[in-house]
């Protein structure tokens, strides 16, 4: 699909992380992102992903190469990405069924990422279940 895009304005990404909760501080898969490999997504190749089911953390991943399973620590990101665009009937989300919106994916990184007006957003799945997290807020 090729190079993207990308918003350069730190206000959407503020606004990202205010609507997702507190921050995990693990760079690991499933969890937060490395900042270079944020910083380097728009150089990445990216290809076209559907998110066809969702149960809390779990979610089903539709691409070219098949359809498989990957986890984030976030429910709430993960819901924020797989929101339907305004008109979508939204009905199949209460039953663990994802909207059929249009993401990205970068293999290479386990990247899954959404353009919407205001910038990107991406995620970092895991293809195993995750244990905890460690958030920004627990630290003294």
């Amino acid at each position: 699909m090729g190079q993207l895009s990308f918003s350069s304005s730190n206000a959407d990404a503020e606004t990202t992380k205010e609507r997702v909760g507190t921050r995990c501080i693990l760079h690991t898969a499933g969890h937060g992102i490395v900042p270079a490999v944020g910083m380097n997504a728009s150089n990445m190749v990216w290809e076209k992903a559907t998110v066809t089911a969702r149960r809390g953390t779990r979610l089903r991943l539709q691409t070219a190469d098949g359809a498989s399973y990957f986890w984030h620590h976030d429910p709430q990101r993960v819901a924020y990405l797989c929101a339907p665009e305004a008109g979508e009937n939204s009905d199949s989300e209460t039953h663990g069924e994802a909207a059929t919106t249009e993401l990205l994916w970068n293999s290479t990184y386990k990247l899954l990422g959404r353009r919407f007006d205001h910038g990107f957003a991406l995620a970092h799945l895991s293809d195993k279940p995750l244990d905890g997290c460690e958030l920004a807020s627990s630290l003294s």
